[in-house]
């Protein structure tokens, strides 16, 4: 079996990410993220199997929400995608212990993610890693669709 890899994706990369979520506007997203990753305000941890994307993970750094993240401090992780076929086999707990890793390298003491209540496997990935406790109820639109989540955070 191929090894597992985990990258940063630069702006070049990031049309890859259209093979993970159903874009309507796969251009738009590529311009935003590129503009994102550009400011620092970014970064997006792809996992790699050989050439195969398997899954990425984003980490937003700045936001106008400090409950979500604070530069330097707390990180808001997002957009957590394993693919299908990889699902069950432990690539997405490695790739989101190898995020937390960085982060904590990196400075950051707490982090936060964003989990809609009807997505039980997400909700079970993250408190078995610590995020336990609910901060927040948000509301956000992306591409005309609206969700709704809980904010929860864990110290690092």
């Amino acid at each position: 079996m191929k090894q597992l890899v985990i990258k940063r994706l630069d702006a070049q990369e990031l049309g890859q990410l259209k093979k993970l979520f159903a874009y309507k506007d796969p251009q738009a997203m590529v311009r935003e993220n590129a503009a994102l990753l550009a400011q620092g305000a970014i970064d997006i941890f792809a996992l790699f199997q050989g050439r195969r994307l398997l899954g990425e993970l984003r980490v937003k750094y700045k936001s106008e929400d400090v409950r979500e993240a604070q530069p330097g401090r707390r990180a808001y992780l997002y957009a957590f995608r394993i693919t299908p076929r990889a699902q069950g086999k432990g690539h997405g707990a490695y790739l989101l212990e190898y995020v937390l890793h960085f982060l904590r390298d990196a400075g950051y003491t707490e982090c936060t993610v964003g989990v809609e209540a009807d997505n039980a496997r997400a909700r079970h990935i993250y408190k078995k890693r610590g995020f336990c406790e609910e901060i927040a109820q948000k509301t956000e639109t992306y591409e005309s669709c609206v969700y709704t989540y809980s904010l929860y955070l864990k110290r690092l």
